[in-house]
């Protein structure tokens, strides 16, 4: 019996999993509003009331799509036990950001296009981006309320990173390097000038570690 019901499990996990990537590909390629739960349905394989049953119809399905790729995002892109310095975290959370992005495009595109859909649909996609805010607030160090100016110039280059990320996607790109560190050294600025720290002051890692020393 327990046997069974796992395989049961297994298989209904398994046709969630299947809608929500399908469904990512759909979001990704055209606008919110052209997306149709048929044509999920029919590339997925599966009957059209599983999307109601499991989701509660369309704007469920996209919210699920936006958490599913943030998470896997975010997951992706923490650093690692080895990156100790602040630097060193910093470089590693950029690189593994863009790497991500390099091997999943659809599920970031459907990110991007989800500040675009409805009240509802944005409010899912601000709350995960929320979390993102976060998770980049943690690597760097940031104290739990950090100060406005410092706040403003994180959130002003998360902004950045993703549009940035989006023109390499879609345009003649630099290479991953190249974008990476540009993006690293911007971070740094943004957060020497919210900090007031001339550039003749310190180093990379100090500017950085001012970040968790403040009140």
């Amino acid at each position: 019996m327990v046997t069974a019901a796992r395989g049961v499990a297994s298989r209904s996990t398994a046709r969630r999993d299947a809608i929500v990537g399908v469904a990512m590909t759909h979001f990704s390629e055209r606008p919110y509003e052209d997306v149709f739960i048929a044509d999920i349905c029919r590339e997925a394989g599966v009957a059209h009331g599983l999307v109601s049953y499991y989701f509660g119809g369309k704007k469920g399905l996209f919210a699920a799509a936006v958490k599913q790729a943030w998470q896997e995002m975010l997951d992706h892109e923490r650093p690692t036990d080895l990156e100790v310095a602040a630097s060193d975290r910093v470089r590693g959370y950029i690189r593994r950001h863009f790497e991500y992005v390099e091997q999943h495009p659809k599920r970031f595109t459907v990110l991007m296009h989800s500040t675009s859909a409805d009240p509802q649909i944005r409010e899912v996609a601000q709350t995960a981006q929320g979390t993102a805010l976060m998770e980049l607030m943690s690597t760097l160090g940031c104290p739990i309320n950090p100060p406005p100016k410092l706040r403003l110039a994180i959130m002003g280059w998360a902004g950045f990173l993703d549009r940035a990320t989006m023109d390499w996607l879609l345009h003649d790109k630099p290479t991953m390097d190249e974008v990476a560190e540009m993006c690293r050294e911007t971070l740094v600025l943004v957060i020497r000038v919210a900090n007031g720290v001339r550039f003749d002051e310190m180093t990379d890692e100090q500017a950085l570690l001012q970040v968790s020393r403040l009140d």
